[in-house]
């Protein structure tokens, strides 16, 4: 019922999503060990993955040493997840967001093992030790990450936004391009249209006469989308202005009227 109505669209976006995703056969041991060692294990992520990686050694153990079935069954569950979510460490590409379900298996896992030590084996205290010494280190670290993510914050999306609403206030006909566009004019009820080179609203950028067209510095965001069809932005716009969302620069070029 769902497929069957939109299986081009499915099938031409699988398509590019699969394409040239993963690493091939003579660099994919290079790949998995560069993101091991710079995505897992960077200096902001290391302490929490090995957090996860002694709980599924602790879990190991327990297995051996138990006859509990009821931990055999979910920490076999969470194992084959987490074994599952592991093949994306073939990604050439690999950003925080397809790491999600990872995270959420890991946790899992690591909460069945933290369970079974401090609810389980309370008859050996020193599991029980372990596990709540995993614990509070576990809430220690997203605590810290948490409050440290609430003190950085300078909502610069919701400056931007702020910013389109008065810009393009009274208008909802005009339209803003690029990949950024659909978060950062979202309040300006405008039309907004990502752009991907060969994928979509590639062609005929100018003539679809945008008002503005929002962009990364390089236009890594749509794989060169203008520069490849020969656009400089710059020389197109009769204005620019500079935004920093995170860690990424945002240019807007308010184009000349055609």
């Amino acid at each position: 019922c769902w497929y069957v109505p939109h299986h081009e669209i499915f099938s031409y976006v699988l398509k590019e999503e699969a394409a040239g995703k993963y690493a091939s056969l003579l660099s994919i041991q290079k790949t998995i060990a560069f993101n091991i060692i710079y995505v897992l294990f960077s200096s902001n992520t290391w302490i929490v993955n090995t957090l996860f990686l002694l709980c599924f050694i602790i879990g190991c153990f327990i297995w051996r040493q138990e006859n509990d079935s009821r931990f055999k069954i979910l920490f076999l569950i969470s194992g084959f997840w987490l074994l599952f979510e592991l093949h994306k460490l073939t990604m050439v590409y690999l950003p925080a967001r397809y790491l999600v379900s990872y995270y959420f298996a890991a946790g899992f896992l690591s909460s069945v093992v933290i369970s079974e030590l401090i609810f389980q084996q309370h008859k050996k205290i020193q599991f029980r030790y372990a596990g709540l010494i995993l614990l509070t280190v576990f809430f220690l670290k997203n605590s810290f990450d948490y409050f440290l993510m609430l003190s950085n914050r300078q909502y610069n999306i919701s400056t931007i936004n702020h910013y389109f609403s008065a810009t393009l206030a009274g208008n909802k006909k005009e339209i803003v391009l690029g990949p950024w566009a659909p978060s950062l004019t979202w309040d300006s009820k405008i039309i907004s249209k990502p752009v991907w080179y060969q994928f979509m609203n590639d062609e005929n950028i100018l003539q679809q006469n945008p008002r503005t067209i929002i962009s990364e510095p390089d236009e890594s965001e749509s794989n060169q989308a203008y520069s490849l069809h020969h656009i400089n932005l710059a020389e197109e716009a009769d204005s620019i202005h500079n935004f920093s969302v995170g860690q990424w620069k945002v240019v807007i070029y308010w184009m000349r009227a055609r």
